[in-house]
Formats: C-alpha cells, sequence, structure tokens
C-alpha cells in the first residue's frame, strides 16, 4: 500500500488537531527484507528507508508521503509492518490560529 502527499492535522474527521505534537511510524519487517518500497518521502526530496525497528519523529505538519510497497512474497510476516501515532499534548498560545492559517482555513469571528 501506499500514501499520496498529507499531513497528519487533520484526525479521522477531517478536523483540525491541534494537540498532535508529533507524529511516530515505528517500523518492523522480516529478515532478510521481502519487500521493496514504503520510504517515506518529504517534499525536499529526502527519503526515509522502513528498516527493521526503526523509529522515525515528524511533526505533524511536516508534508509527506508513502512510496508504494510491492512485497515478493504472500506469507502476511513478510511484509512492511508500521505502528503509526501520534503523541499529544497541550499546544502553545495562538497555535490553533495559525494551523488554520497554514491550511488556508478563514479565521472565524
Amino acid at each position: 500500500s501506499h500514501f499520496l502527499w498529507h499531513d497528519d492535522v487533520p484526525g479521522y474527521d477531517g478536523e483540525v488537531v491541534p494537540s498532535r505534537r508529533l507524529t511516530f511510524c515505528y517500523y518492523l519487517h522480516s529478515e532478510p527484507k521481502m519487500f521493496r518500497g514504503g520510504e517515506l518521502e518529504f517534499l525536499d526530496g529526502t527519503a526515509i528507508e522502513p528498516k527493521n525497528n526503526r523509529l522515525v519523529m515528524v511533526h505533524p505538519v511536516q508534508q509527506h508521503q508513502v512510496r508504494r510497497v510491492e512485497c515478493w512474497s504472500s506469507h502476511v510476516l513478510h511484509g512492511r509492518w508500521a505502528l503509526m501515532g501520534w503523541i499529544h499534548g497541550d499546544p502553545p498560545a495562538g497555535w490553533l490560529e495559525r494551523l488554520l492559517k497554514l491550511r488556508g482555513v478563514p479565521a472565524s469571528g
């Protein structure tokens, strides 16, 4: 599978989640690796290879995509596995307003 360009500011309902302080991705796969692809890529061209037992943390506002994965085996444990989530905390003063401005959402009022 893969993900096209996105950021992690919106929640599952599409609403901005200002308490998201960090996005994390923890990679797991069997050795030897039985797939290719799945790199986490950023707009500047940086790509982070999914390596077993690697933890990657990024700011939720950072635009990124996950490149398509091609697996050479049908065995479930031979794929690219990733635990994804967010670390939450109190946002700094004015953060929601800045997030909305970054996303092009007009100020309410």
